[in-house]
């Protein structure tokens, strides 16, 4: 579900959220 939401994010912001979710979800 989280990847759905960042992929309707920019593309700009879609890098910064997913390094700052993937490191919450390790």
């Amino acid at each position: 579900m989280i990847k759905i939401r960042l992929k309707r994010c920019s593309k700009k912001q879609h890098k910064n959220e997913t390094s700052f979710i993937y490191s919450a979800i390790v």
